[in-house]
């Protein structure tokens, strides 16, 4: 049987520790990109609404999809409507194309008007 050197016991100690290292790193690594993820989730849940925004008379979708598809404008981007419903109030969405060109409601909002200032 052969007795180990004082040199070999060192350098396996080093490298004993310097496992260690690295396994704790890893572990560090990981429960950092877990909490990362686990942000992103969250934020990404909370950002939009539960439920989409229904159409109402006046606005481009009410009653479906129009016939023709905004072919020219790139996918995902916004465009501003401006109506007035029914009973004289006025509104303003925001429609997105969506990849498959049809038109997404993702914003609505009552304009106030404001008569003694004829704004």
């Amino acid at each position: 049987m052969e007795r180990s050197r004082p040199e070999d016991r060192l350098a396996e100690s080093t490298s004993n520790q310097h496992v260690e290292k690295v396994t704790r790193m890893n572990r560090l690594a990981i429960a950092a990109a877990s909490a990362a993820l686990l942000g992103l989730t969250a934020c990404t849940s909370i950002g939009g609404p539960a439920q989409p925004i229904e159409p109402i008379p006046g606005s481009i979708i009410y009653g479906g999809q129009p016939r023709t598809k905004l072919m020219k404008s790139p996918i995902g981007s916004t465009f501003n409507h401006r109506f007035r419903d029914n009973r004289g109030g006025e509104w303003e969405e925001v429609y997105r194309i969506a990849p498959d060109r049809t038109l997404e409601l993702i914003a609505r909002r009552q304009i106030e008007l404001d008569v003694e200032n004829n704004r």
